[in-house]
């Protein structure tokens, strides 16, 4: 629970907090599930008492107590009021807040001054705002809430250096989409129009890169819209590090471009001069102080921005190829450990780390020192902190650490499944105190479905392999379940370490009951009555691009799932229910799409929060294995 925990936590997690008196360095913290900030030296500035805190900018902070969120000041203050169902931070002097599910723009006095145009908006960056429509369609909008840009298109990305990416997605008639790009600055005028580049990826540090209308060939572009590199063979992979840009180059055009084993890596300058072109470097790290690692006889070589080789000897395994105060860290064929050299390749430091990660935002590191737990037996890993030189300076305690690294002098770190935040010499300057447990949520979005169950396979079957031990138990005396196929509730009732209560899928007709599936995950989920009596889902379901995530999972007449069903504490008072939904058996012998009716549990009493009834967390995926999508 504590890893799940870990990671929404960080998401939002470390700011800079900054006012017009000054700049705070504050960290977030949580004690007992409410959310407060301390300063640097551990002491608290905004009490633990809130559901919520959003990230504190141009002095104030978007704060949830109970239901509603309002606005508070460095002394905890509220400027405005609680009374919308959710509120991001300010930029720009407007903030975006929510109600009912509509966004608007409000001033500092809690005005409204920008209206909803379409159904989404984002926060304003170099003076504009994303607006969307519900078909997706989306346009830009001034601090005024004027149209920048129309909502014509279907997609705008981020301004980098004041310019960003726009394009527009033709669907022909096998349903495949055939994207026009163009680039536009901050007043929506169009630096680079439709139709000059087949392709346009977004910019990064003021360089985009380009496919010409006939693909065959690439290029990069600046935010002036300036041609300032073309290539006829490879493929462009861009990089900004010392001036340097990376290029992944073909052997020979004629060979399939799929064939990675035919690639090498070269360097182009901004110039769009090839500085080095060896076909032997399989692959290339970044350069950093005029220093890269290049991959050649499957062993890396330090190189120099001609890339000529500055030292004789190669390296089995490099960490990262980046230099931090003249630092980075190798590993040799015949060496299990990590060792330290200079940009010479010079050996500073021979450690006994046989796994080391950087931290960002420092010039320290994280070694890993897994243990064998004999009730798993597997290998857990705890992870101790080193100097650059590798002087260890704590011993390997720590169950998880921030990647994001240190921020306002501070590493968030787990230690006794408890939060800690700890300074560049080891020392903690807060750590998470030890609560009894909690068994229920007060939350501000609408929780993903978590229904998953296992069952024997289906013969029609030809997906869904996620693992789940969740396998149907048989119905005996005293459950007490309803005839036919039924959901019941129990509440404060447990199956788990979490507490929660208990949702029982029982069968106990005649014959076996069928489900679709995506990858063990049902499709069941919770409702809840709103303020207008109507029912309105608080979870939801992802879809999934992977047609193997698809299966159907088999319920056996006598027997059960039993699930761990969350409990919820909130500003409104309503009545809850799980929804289900059922294959039709007339269709289990069609391989066709099966169809599905719905069965629901019983009424129970509850309590959410207004935001619930629609807000949906961002989701990224995690990669090629996490085929989900909202």
């Amino acid at each position: 629970m504590k890893n799940l925990k870990f990671f929404l936590f960080l998401v939002c997690s470390l700011y800079l907090c900054s006012s017009s008196s000054g700049q705070h360095n504050l960290l977030k913290i949580i004690e007992n599930q409410r959310y407060g900030y301390i300063d640097t030296s551990g002491k608290k500035i905004i009490p633990p008492i809130y559901h919520h805190l959003g990230e504190c900018k141009e002095g104030l902070i978007a704060a949830r107590e109970n239901g509603l969120f309002g606005y508070i000041d460095m002394a905890g203050k509220y400027q405005i009021e609680p009374r919308f169902e959710y509120a991001t931070a300010f930029n720009q002097g407007l903030a975006l807040v929510y109600d009912q599910g509509i966004p608007y723009f409000i001033n500092k006095q809690g005005e409204k001054v920008i209206s909803s145009i379409g159904e989404a908006m984002n926060s304003f960056e170099c003076g504009v705002a994303h607006v969307f429509t519900s078909s997706g369609k989306v346009g830009l909008i001034d601090s005024k809430g004027s149209l920048v840009l129309d909502t014509l298109y279907d997609y705008i990305g981020s301004f980098d250096q004041g310019v960003a990416v726009v394009s527009i997605h033709k669907k022909d008639f096998v349903t495949r989409y055939d994207a026009k790009y163009g680039v536009i600055d901050s007043t929506g005028k169009f630096i680079v129009p439709f139709g000059f580049y087949a392709e346009i990826e977004g910019f990064n540090n003021g360089l985009a890169k380009v496919v010409g209308k006939r693909k065959d060939w690439q290029g990069l572009i600046d935010r002036k819209g300036k041609l300032i590199l073309r290539i006829s063979k490879g493929e462009l992979d861009l990089y900004n590090i010392d001036q340097l840009e990376r290029i992944q180059v073909l052997l020979d055009q004629k060979v399939n471009k799929d064939d990675l084993s035919l690639l090498y890596h070269g360097f182009v300058n901004k110039r769009g001069e090839l500085v080095i072109n060896n076909p032997a470097n399989r692959w290339v790290t970044s350069f950093s102080k005029s220093r890269a690692f290049v991959h050649e006889n499957d062993q890396w070589h330090l190189v120099d921005t001609n890339g000529t080789k500055v030292h004789p000897e190669a390296f089995d395994e490099v960490l990262d190829g980046i230099f931090v105060n003249g630092i980075t860290w190798v590993k040799r064929k015949e060496s299990s450990f990590w060792e330290s050299i200079d940009q010479t390749g010079r050996t500073l430091f021979k450690s006994n780390f046989k796994a080391i990660h950087r931290i960002p935002n420092s010039d320290l590191l994280m070694y890993n020192d897994p243990f064998l737990d004999e009730k798993s037996e597997s290998l857990i890993d705890r992870f101790g902190l080193a100097s650059a030189n590798g002087a260890i300076i704590t011993s390997a305690i720590y169950a998880h650490f921030d990647r994001n690294g240190y921020q306002n002098g501070a590493l968030l770190v787990i230690e006794d499944e408890r939060y800690i935040y700890i300074t560049q010499d080891g020392k903690s300057i807060w750590q998470e105190p030890k609560h009894t447990q909690n068994c229920v949520l007060n939350i501000d979005y609408m929780l993903r479905g978590s229904f998953y169950a296992a069952s024997e396979r289906h013969p029609s079957d030809n997906g869904g392999f996620a693992k789940n031990d969740n396998s149907p138990q048989a119905i005996h005396a005293g459950l007490d379940f309803e005839e036919g196929l039924s959901i019941s509730i129990r509440q404060n009732q447990s199956i788990t370490e979490d507490c929660h209560s208990v949702i029982f899928i029982s069968n106990l007709s005649s014959g076996d009951q069928y489900f679709n599936a995506q990858d063990s995950r049902l499709y069941m989920k919770l409702q809840a009555k709103d303020s207008a009596g109507q029912w309105r889902d608080i979870e939801y379901l992802p879809s999934s691009w992977c047609g193997n995530s698809y299966h159907t999972l088999i319920l056996k007449s006598q027997t059960y799932w039993s699930f761990p069903m969350p409990s919820f504490e909130g500003s409104f008072s309503t009545v809850l229910r799980a929804e289900l939904k059922v294959i039709d058996l007339k269709d289990m012998s069609s391989d066709k799409i099966k169809r599905e009716y719905t069965i629901y549990s019983h009424e129970f009493k509850g309590a959410v929060n207004p935001a619930q009834f629609w807000r949906k967390l961002e989701y990224s995926p995690l990669g090629l294995m996490d085929p989900y999508v909202e």
